[in-house]
Order: C-alpha cells, then sequence, then structure tokens
C-alpha cells in the first residue's frame, strides 16, 4: 500500500512537472506518440523467452512484428500528425527494445535484471529531465524532445546486447519456431491491443472532430483533453490498477460482487470529493464532473480487465467479444458527441459515455460466456443489497 502511494505521488508531480514544462499542443502531441509507443510494446508483452536457445527466435519474431508497427507510426505520422512525423518515425524504430530487454532479462538471473531496470529507469529519468531543462531553455522542437526521449533507451539497450551477444545465434534460427511464436502471440497481442485502445481512440476522435467539424481552437481543446486524459486519467488508472494487482483465484461472479462491494462506496465518496481534490492537485477545479464520470468509470474497466483476463485465460473462443467493445465505441461515439453538443453539454462527455456503453456490452457479454465454461451464477439480491 505505502509502495502505491509513493508511485502516485511520484506520478502526481512528474505530470505537473510536464504541464508546466510545455505548451498544451506540445504536450498532446507528445502524448499521443509516447501513448502508441506504450500501446505498440504491451502488445509484444505476452513473447517469452522461456529457454536461452529459443533467444534468437524470440528476437527474431520482436524485430518482425515490431517492423509491421514501425509501418503502422510512419502511416499515422505522415497522414493525421505531419508536422510530429519524425518523431512517430523515432517511435516506429524503438518499438523493439523494450520487449527486446524483457527477453533478455528472461534469460538472465534476478539480480541481472534488477540492474537492467535500474539502468533504464535511470537513463529515462535523465532524458526526460534533460528534455525539459533543454526545452524550457532553448525552446526546443517538440520533436527534439521527444527523440531524446526515445533514444536514450539505445543508452542500455547497446550495452545490453553487446555484454548478452552469445545468446543471439543465426546459426541455429528455427523459422518452424519463429511462426509458432507470432501466431501464438497473435491473439492475445490484437486483445491486448483492445484492451488499451479505449483512451487512445478517444484523444483521437475528439481531437479532429473538435478541430475538423466543429472549428475550435487548437490550443483550447488540446488543454483540455491533455487535462482530462492525461492528469484525471492517470488518477483513474492508478486506482484500477490497485484492484487488478491482487491476484483472485475465485469464480468470476464471486470476484465481480466483491470488487461492486469494495470499490463503488469508495468511488462515491471520491466523486463528491473530485472538486477539492482537482483544487489541491491542479489549482481548478473546473472540470469536476468529467472527473466524478471517470471515478466510476474505472469500476468498469476493474470489471472489463477481469472478463477479459478470464476469457484469454480460458482460452475461450468467445474472447473475441473484446474487440466487440472498440467496435460499438467507434460506432456510437460520433453520434454521442453530436447528440450532446447539441444539447449544449460538453462533447467530452459522448466519449466518455460511448466508453461507458461500450465497457458495459462487453463486460454483460462476457459474463454469458464465462458461465458456459465455469457454470457460474450471479447472486443478483447481493447486488442490489450493495446498491
Amino acid at each position: 500500500m505505502i509502495k502505491n502511494i509513493i508511485y502516485f505521488i511520484f506520478g502526481i508531480i512528474f505530470l505537473n512537472i510536464l504541464r508546466l514544462s510545455f505548451v498544451s499542443d506540445e504536450l498532446f502531441k507528445l502524448l499521443v506518440v509516447l501513448v502508441l509507443f506504450l500501446i505498440f510494446n504491451s502488445s509484444l508483452s505476452y513473447i517469452e523467452c522461456k529457454k536461452k536457445t529459443q533467444f534468437t527466435d524470440c528476437f527474431l519474431c520482436i524485430l518482425i512484428i515490431s517492423f509491421i508497427y514501425f509501418i503502422v507510426s510512419v502511416i499515422t505520422g505522415n497522414l493525421f500528425f505531419s508536422d510530429i512525423k519524425l518523431l512517430f518515425f523515432i517511435m516506429g524504430i524503438s518499438i523493439f527494445i523494450l520487449p527486446s530487454l524483457k527477453i533478455i532479462k528472461d534469460c538472465l538471473g534476478e539480480k541481472k535484471s534488477r540492474l537492467i531496470d535500474i539502468c533504464l529507469y535511470i537513463s529515462l529519468f535523465i532524458s526526460i529531465m534533460v528534455a525539459i531543462i533543454l526545452h524550457s531553455v532553448l525552446n526546443l522542437n517538440i520533436n527534439i524532445v521527444g527523440i531524446i526521449i526515445l533514444l536514450s533507451m539505445y543508452v542500455v539497450f547497446i550495452p545490453v546486447i553487446l555484454l548478452n551477444r552469445k545468446l543471439v545465434n543465426f546459426n541455429k534460427i528455427k523459422f518452424d519456431n519463429i511462426k509458432k511464436i507470432i501466431f501464438n502471440n497473435i491473439r492475445p497481442s490484437i486483445l491486448k491491443l483492445s484492451n488499451v485502445i479505449y483512451y487512445y481512440l478517444s484523444l483521437l476522435f475528439l481531437y479532429f472532430c473538435l478541430i475538423n467539424v466543429y472549428m475550435y481552437y487548437d490550443k483550447s481543446v488540446t488543454k483540455n483533453l491533455v487535462d482530462v486524459y492525461l492528469y484525471y486519467f492517470f488518477i483513474v488508472s492508478f486506482i484500477s490498477y490497485v484492484y487488478l494487482s491482487k491476484k483472485n483465484d475465485r469464480k468470476t461472479n464471486i470476484v465481480c460482487i466483491d470488487i461492486i462491494d469494495n470499490m463503488l462506496p469508495k468511488l462515491l465518496v471520491l466523486s463528491f470529493l473530485a472538486s477539492p481534490i482537482l483544487l489541491i492537485l491542479f489549482g481548478s477545479s473546473f472540470s469536476s464532473f468529467i472527473f466524478s464520470l471517470l471515478i466510476f468509470e474505472s469500476l468498469f474497466i476493474v470489471l472489463y480487465n477481469i472478463i477479459y483476463k478470464r476469457l484469454l485465460d480460458n482460452n475461450s473462443r468467445f474472447n473475441i467479444v473484446i474487440i466487440l467493445g472498440i467496435v460499438i465505441k467507434c460506432i456510437i461515439i460520433i453520434p454521442l458527441i453530436n447528440w450532446l453538443y447539441k444539447i449544449g453539454l460538453g462533447m467530452i462527455y459522448g466519449d466518455i459515455i460511448s466508453t461507458f456503453i461500450s465497457l458495459f456490452v462487453v463486460i454483460i457479454i462476457g459474463i454469458f460466456n464465462l458461465n458456459k465454461i465455469e457454470k457460474i451464477k450471479f447472486d443478483i439480491s447481493r447486488l442490489f443489497k450493495i446498491l
């Protein structure tokens, strides 16, 4: 618990440093690139190197998948963010680094793995602080700031790969193994992408809709999006992380009801305190109602992730329902934004409500499908008592 509080405090301090160091449109563009980078990396997290003899095969798999992501990054940068397309390019050639370090650590002992992690954290921290200072003093372009941060990972990767070059043995490449690793990674990777891409879609949909359709001023849009999806959602993500980090092997129905019972009273208190919390942390409580909605959304995120994990662990053919949530969100987000705009509400509410609906549909369908595997029964009376 103490460790989580320390992480939270450091996270808030770091976010405020970013907020004070960059103007909103610069920070938004940096956020778009770095979040996409983390999304791509998370989809490669399932590749594991169980034996040293498998290292080359795993490494080549990472390079192949990273090359596909590189193409997606370059196309995205050129089509939608031409002023930072160089940053997308650098991000594309850096995607393979973290997954490669992970499989190197799989082959090394715990002490060496911990040393690599410490070196990586120090390198990233120094590069971020240097980039912020140089930006503040020399007014560096946001492309240069992002490039400094991304390339800093090579400072750790190159020495680590050179010191462990014996792991790479191209003479023993087995293409059948590479094919097997890639195909075993496709399904969990697609599901992982669908699990983490909700808020990336929110950023893009709202940004392009507000600027191109409703002709809003660029900096006013990015300020709103950065405040909500960088700062407020950091708090919501932290709440979700605390609950998802607890391992639970009981049946899905028991876990879900217990989560609702445990989280709901705390979320109610947090929602009532939303205004003073934002005033203390960020000096403004202007969008406290948005924050309150996002706080309750964290309950849906936790339930969604429990269903996602259970479907994946059970190797269920029904885990395709996870992707359904993204499809629903993409279909209903624009009509909801338009409708709420016409009745005088902020369009960001349309995005939040579309996420609520898409998560709720996936949770319900996922529970019915898990019922076919676990033979679960829901105690509806307890749920009503909680409410």
